[in-house]
């Protein structure tokens, strides 16, 4: 790297001139200055600039949550001249046309072909609109993390940044920076990034989110009240424009109806009678196109595509999904003739749950069948192929890697299909369901009614056979079986080698099976004394033998929990990268905890949060729940760690009267387990109930500090856990025996991370001398320090206290209003609030008999 003249040369220079009797002052040497002050200023743009790359860099990295391209192509292309219906209608040739801000809600029933749309929208339509700059999600009940509304706005917000790098301001990016990752997970501060960034941007900028009725509820209540709340404002200036698509529930309705009834032109409803009938041409489209496809793959002649066509027109109720699984049953027929394409397809149904009905009796292999749906319905995300292959292929009889006998892949996809036929499709190697209404085919809403015998309806001559007749606790009580016979296989070390060297199946469902059987085995609700609650005692005892089963490292590892000397001692380097995800490790595990080298059994089940097993434990040995790992944590610590406040809630009662020769448990309650307590592990990963839980016994004390003075509710805070900090300070002894520092620390980082309630409670707690030691009030220190978009609630919330004289000055004589009128972060609405509402003197000076207007 070139590297010019310093400060520290060019002084030296001057004095070897003044040394040979020269002045300085020539026309060369003032020259030589200039040039090296210009050299400096371009080098320091230069290295401002590649550090603000950096910064920004590091900010889409943290935003960057999931492959959102290829989920969406999950979704097929749309077939050409269809979606006309929407792309011709007026309410979005109008939409699509205005730079101002605008929404547009797309609501049409099931199987019209909502998400082809949205794919074809972001594809190919709105890039034709000049300057447009479109970002996307679409929610995927298939993908758990897919359904939450602050991932969609991360995803959102790095798709904005990529192309508009310049909206990822100083202010955003320090947002980010000093808030960590906690603020990636709240909706409402996303939201409001978004909100700031489009403000400065130049361009009209489009949001299309797809398939709203896939978000969890909870998200999906909050983020329609968002964007009530901005279109509301009727921000016209703002260019940001959504196009939002969902089925028409009532629920999602209702939530646009204040803004339907202020903008009666934001909803297009595709289940409209008029709409259904541009829809059902389009369909016919669709068909004309399929059928001609399957014409040339099974060559058929020009009068066997005519009938083709025109038996498939003489159903009615035609709908995307029909067509598209009907035409599937004919192309893959082994003989076409007239005779049997109409058997087909009179026999195939043109209601959903009647078609699907009929796809599942004709499976090949019913029980096979059964297994492999219940599979996809408990799993949290589709499995892959060879997941799934070692899945249904492996049993309780099995006792060695070799044994399980594996399909090759092409065939294994082969057999999907006559097993279980259109009812599951595969997308890049991935297993789901052909389409969501298949899923609620099969599980009832209310699980409480879910049918055991063949239902009949009326009009229907045929009883349902499978429909209803699943349970997702069944689900995961069958893939909890498997896993745990998976991880049940011999033992001896040795043979995790076919992990690494061997068979691509192996290595995913062992890291599947080690992740995730505890988790289905406690959503199967099972019970006590069951079978499986045994073998499942057998694999956490076999965690901790003297060669012992590696599932558990496995799965701490996977969670970013860092490796110690003693597991890369037993595991190898490669089958490390079996289980590691260290781009996740901080993620994950900020308090950069590590695996146990040596836990016990009852450590192993605590952390997996498997109650009955623990209960058996401790009732087999009393001292079970006292045996701690080499860095002294009790299984109580580790159920507190991971969350499992059942557990918690047990331990707890558990240890209510201890022997002569143990510590009493006042002792251990607040006792530092790898530099924390019970409660601090519990809050700072954001275990609610958890806290909740031990908050409960009076034994836990809040008000503990570490060795950094902090304490479980400063944890809390520093996670983005406000949730947990007010469930903290709802004891009332949160804050007792602090000093003045500790309690203005709490309350700095409160308002920083701009929780109105918990700054509030903290404030109470404040010393009357606050003021005169500080130097400023919580009032003006708010005013004067927080940047955030919360500033107007986080005063009143401090105002309905009713301690502080809103009127008062700083040591500088500053006033609220003095300083809420200097600060850039200070908006109209905190200025209208203190002189309009408060009543507070807009002409007020400081020290110096100045004021900031």
């Amino acid at each position: 790297m070139f590297r010019g003249p310093t400060w520290k040369d060019l002084v030296a220079e001057i004095k070897d001139l003044d040394h040979r009797g020269r002045e300085p002052g020539t026309l060369a040497f003032q020259e030589r200055v200039h040039n090296f002050i210009d050299d400096s200023s371009d080098a320091q743009k230069q290295a401002q600039h590649e550090e603000l790359q950096r910064r920004r860099s590091d900010i889409l990295k943290v935003l960057y949550k999931c492959p959102y391209e290829d989920r969406k192509n999950i979704n097929p292309e749309r077939a050409p001249g269809t979606c006309e219906w929407f792309i011709q209608h007026h309410l979005f040739r109008e939409w699509k046309a205005s730079d101002q801000s605008s929404l547009l809600w797309v609501s049409a029933d099931p199987g019209c072909g909502k998400s082809v749309l949205s794919r074809y929208l972001v594809d190919e339509v709105l890039p034709t609109k000049e300057k447009l700059v479109t970002c996307f999600f679409f929610f995927k009940e298939d993908f758990p993390d897919q359904r939450k509304a602050s991932l969609a706005l991360c995803v959102l917000l790095w798709q904005l940044f990529t192309k508009l790098p310049l909206l990822l301001s100083e202010a955003i990016i320090e947002k980010f920076e000093n808030a960590g990752n906690p603020l990636t997970e709240s909706f409402t501060s996303l939201l409001q990034i978004l909100l700031t960034a489009t403000s400065e941007s130049e361009v009209p900028i489009c949001c299309l989110v797809d398939a709203l009725d896939e978000c969890q509820e909870n998200d999906r209540q909050g983020f329609i009240t968002g964007l009530n709340k901005f279109y509301l404002r009727h921000e016209e200036r703002q260019p940001l424009k959504f196009i939002v698509t969902s089925r028409p529930e009532l629920k999602i309705q209702r939530g646009f109806q204040q803004l339907e009834n202020v903008w009666p032109r934001i909803h297009l409803r595709g289940e409209d009678d008029a709409q259904v009938a541009k829809i059902s041409g389009e369909i016919d489209i669709f068909a004309r196109i399929r059928i001609q496809t399957i014409s040339e793959s099974l060559r058929l002649t020009t009068a066997e595509a005519d009938f083709l066509r025109s038996e498939v027109m003489k159903v009615h109720s035609r709908t995307y999904l029909w067509v598209h699984m009907a035409l599937n049953v004919v192309e893959n027929m082994l003989e076409f003739t007239k005779t049997t394409v109409q058997q087909v397809l009179h026999n195939i149904p043109e209601g959903l749950d009647r078609l699907y009905e009929k796809i599942l009796s004709r499976s090949q292999n019913i029980a096979k069948a059964r297994k492999l749906l219940q599979i996809v319905l408990a799993a949290p995300m589709p499995l892959t192929l060879e997941e799934m292959s070692v899945a249904l292929s492996i049993s309780e009889e099995h006792h060695y890697y070799d044994e399980v006998e594996l399909v090759p892949l092409d065939r294994f996809k082969d057999s999907i299909r006559a097993i279980c036929g259109l009812f599951i499709t595969i997308v890049d190697g991935r297993i789901y369901f052909i389409h969501q209404t298949a899923k609620e085919f099969l599980v009832p809403k209310d699980e409480q009614i879910q049918v055991v015998q063949p239902t009949y309806l009326p009009a229907e001559p045929e009883p349902f056979l499978w429909k209803h007749t699943f349970a997702l606790e069944k689900s995961h009580l069958t893939l909890a079986q498997i896993c745990i016979w998976y991880l049940n296989l011999q033992n001896d070390f040795i043979l995790m080698q076919p992990l690494v060297h061997g068979k691509e199946e192996h290595r995913q469902f062992f890291r599947y099976a080690a992740r995730l059987w505890h988790e289905h085995l406690r959503n199967s609700r099972v019970n006590h004394g069951n079978e499986i609650t045994a073998m499942a005692a057998q694999l956490c005892i076999a965690s901790c033998s003297d060669t012992p089963n590696p599932w558990f490292w496995a799965w701490l590892l996977s969670l970013g929990y860092l490796k110690t000397t003693k597991v890369q001692q037993i595991i190898s380097m490669d089958q490390l990268g079996i289980f590691e995800h260290p781009k996740r490790t901080i993620l994950l595990n900020p308090t950069r905890t590590r695996v146990p080298d040596n836990p016990t059994p009852c450590i192993v089940a605590a952390a997996c949060g498997l109650e009955n097993i623990v209960r058996d434990m401790v009732a087999g040995n009393d001292n079970a729940h006292l045996e701690v790992d080499e860095l002294c944590r009790t299984p109580l610590w580790w159920a507190a760690r991971e969350g499992h406040s059942e557990v918690v809630r047990f331990l707890l009662r558990d240890t209510t009267a201890p022997e002569p020769d143990q510590k009493p448990f006042y002792i251990t309650a607040n006792l530092f387990q790898d530099g924390m307590t019970l409660l601090m592990v519990a809050s700072t990963h954001g275990h609610l109930s958890t806290v909740q839980v031990l908050l409960e016994d009076p034994r836990i004390c809040p008000s503990v500090t570490d060795l950094h003075s902090e304490t479980a509710l400063l944890h809390a805070m520093r996670h983005g856990e406000e949730a947990v900090a007010e469930a903290l300070l709802g004891r009332g002894d949160a804050l007792f025996n602090l000093t003045d520092n500790e309690l203005w620390k709490s309350f700095d980082i409160a308002v920083d991370f701009g929780y109105p309630y918990v700054s509030a409670l903290i404030a109470k707690g404040l010393p009357l001398e606050f003021e005169s030691r500080f130097g400023h009030s919580p009032i003006l220190f708010v005013i004067d320090q927080y940047r955030g978009e919360k500033k107007l609630g986080l005063l009143k919330a401090l105002h309905r206290l009713g301690t502080f004289d809103m009127a008062a000055t700083d040591s500088y004589k500053r006033s609220a209003v003095w300083l809420a009128a200097s600060s850039k972060s200070s908006s109209v609405e905190v200025l209208e609030w203190l002189v309009l509402d408060l009543g507070l003197d807009i002409e007020s000076s400081d020290f110096q008999n100045q004021t900031p207007f």
